[in-house]
């Protein structure tokens, strides 16, 4: 091949005999100086022989796109293709067999092959085989934008704002009050019976704490209050929701939090925003080791409390080298809350909710979103390209408004009552799916939300819609740990993603934007486990239970790890308590 970085001295003299035999140049010669001439017949030859070379590179991709069009095994997979993922293999193969190394690959080498097809002068003379394919592709394709249709149109995911009000004109308003102390108490698991509260006093009592400086947090007994602390004996839940229920709390003519059941209309798309938690939950960190069930983090990082270091999350825990496989997990993960956020736009009110968020991201920069590590397209508009995986069938939403930045995919999570500072006042979670012992009432099953500020329990169902305000004291209850293993029906399953942020985050992306953390800072960082310590807490009651364990350890009676648990719990009357009016153990 040519290039242009050598021209042969017969050819640049027959080139300089062609130029001077032009009228126009010839004019132009005469009216310049020798030393203006010779620049102008430089840069006109050498602009001449680029040309030519682009030509002739033009014409070899052409060359090298028929050969692929001809080839078999090509024609086979691009019969069979049908999402991204697909067409990249296709691309693969062709870089690997089909392309020489001496021409640079084009990036986008499927778009530029259709683009040379469509050319009518082309299309006529392509190979038969290969005319098949398009031909089919492009009948596929029209089924695929009628399917793709009814899912935008069924799925609730881009209602209009007079389809919006009338929804949330039919959610019921249920008036509530906050109340002078949390109920449930802050810093304490919950258990609605008997049975949860037997089942997780192992895990409370004698399980390491992941980290030195988190102080043990105990169970509170929703079913017996009195047991834990005399003066809880007339406190119970003001509002109690069912799981078939959606509504607005509301105090003072302000939204407290708002529920939808049935967010999601299609329940093939909650289907894949379930599959997408599980391959996150199977290959990232867990960020909070000390609560019960799994819950990692995704999208944009602050770093660690002691390198703040912005960046997207670096969290992967399994198959570190599979980088195929992890951009994959993050573009599904994103994807994930794309739907999620674009629920929340369909569903939820502009005020307060959307335009909170709305003052975070243009805090941020529109262009900081939820992009799957860089795998999405983003645009400085926060627009970029997610897909929803039905089946077979890959369905790619293009100049889709992405989420913010930041969240968590979560299963059998649970969290004791607590309160949490973040950038923007109201949160956002989906409860994708939920499984347990049938023979269970959902009630007994655990899993439960609690907005413990103003006594209100959100009872667990799946596609449920939640916002609420993460200032708010809240938790999740501990679920029922069924012990048969073995029989997958019988166990307690509980998955769902929320849109949360680091308090840290908007700092993080100010001093990325002031140039204080380079781009290099960010790809040679490598994130420490986010310290989620809580520093200040019942030392007096870490104390009795060390004791409590050290008794134990010189008992003689040999005892199953299950009996040494529910004996342990026994003892909790002897426990130091807390008082929730000073905040210290008495």
């Amino acid at each position: 091949m040519e290039t242009t970085t050598a021209t042969p001295a017969i050819k640049r003299d027959s080139l300089v005999a062609e130029l001077n035999q032009s009228s126009l140049f010839s004019t132009a010669k005469r009216h310049q100086p020798a030393q203006s001439q010779r620049s102008v017949d430089e840069e006109h030859i050498a602009a001449t022989v680029v040309q030519q070379n682009n030509h002739k590179l033009k014409r070899r991709k052409y060359e090298l796109y028929r050969t692929i069009a001809a080839d078999d095994e090509i024609c086979d997979s691009w019969r069979k293709a049908t999402d991204k993922p697909s067409f990249d293999r296709i691309a693969s193969d062709i870089r690997m067999r089909l392309w020489p190394s001496d021409i640079p690959f084009p990036s986008q080498i499927i778009s530029n092959i259709l683009s040379w097809a469509s050319n009518p002068t082309i299309a006529d003379n392509l190979p038969l085989r290969f005319r098949s394919v398009l031909a089919a592709r492009k009948q596929n394709n029209t089924k695929y934008k009628k399917q793709k249709r009814n899912i935008i149109k069924r799925s609730n995911l881009t209602l209009n704002a007079d389809a919006k009000r009338k929804l949330l004109d039919s959610l019921p308003i249920i008036e509530c009050k906050r109340q002078s102390t949390p109920f449930p108490p802050e810093d304490l698991y919950i258990s609605e019976t008997d049975e949860i509260y037997r089942k997780n006093m192992a895990f409370v009592l004698e399980r390491d704490l992941p980290d030195s400086r988190l102080s043990r947090k105990l169970i509170f007994q929703l079913n017996h209050p009195s047991s834990w602390d005399e003066d809880l004996q007339h406190r119970k839940l003001s509002h109690d929701l069912s799981p078939a229920d959606s509504g607005i709390f509301m105090e003072n003519n302000e939204p407290v939090a708002i529920i939808i059941q049935n967010a999601c209309n299609d329940n093939r798309i909650l289907d894949f925003v379930d599959d997408a938690i599980q391959e996150t939950i199977a290959t990232r960190n867990n960020a909070r080791k000390e609560d019960r069930g799994h819950i990692s983090q995704m999208g944009l990082s602050a770093g660690s409390r002691k390198r703040h270091k912005l960046g997207w999350v670096r969290n992967i825990r399994k198959a570190k080298s599979d980088t195929e496989m992890h951009h994959r997990v993050d573009y599904d993960a994103s994807s994930a809350f794309a739907v999620l956020w674009s629920l929340v736009r369909s569903l939820l009110p502009d005020d307060p909710i959307l335009n909170d968020f709305q003052k975070f991201i243009g805090l941020l920069g529109s262009d900081v979103r939820m992009d799957g590590n860089h795998t999405m397209d983003a645009d400085s508009e926060g627009r970029g390209t997610y897909h929803i995986q039905i089946g077979d069938k890959d369905f790619v939403f293009r100049n889709a408004e992405l989420a913010p930045p930041c969240g968590v995919m979560a299963e059998n999570y649970c969290r004791f009552i607590h309160n949490e500072s973040q950038p923007h006042k109201w949160a956002v979670s989906l409860t994708s799916s939920r499984s347990f012992d049938p023979s269970l009432p959902s009630i007994d099953a655990g899993g439960h939300f609690y907005i413990a500020s103003y006594a209100i329990r959100i009872q667990a169902a799946r596609n449920t819609l939640i916002a609420w305000r993460p200032g708010d004291w809240h938790g999740t209850s501990l679920f029922n740990i069924n012990p048969d293993t073995s029989n997958i029906k019988l166990q307690y399953r509980q998955r769902g993603l929320c849109i949360v942020t680091g308090k840290r985050i908007l700092g993080a992306v100010k001093k990325w934007r002031s140039g204080l953390i380079s781009d290099a800072d960010l790809d040679k960082e490598e994130e420490a486990e986010s310290s989620t310590a809580e520093t200040t807490g019942d030392q007096s009651i870490d104390l009795w239970i060390k004791d409590l364990q050290s008794a134990t350890k010189t008992s003689t009676t040999k005892e199953s790890h299950a009996d040494h648990g529910i004996r342990a719990s026994l003892c909790l009357k002897q426990k130091p308590r807390k008082s929730y009016t000073t905040g210290v153990p008495i």
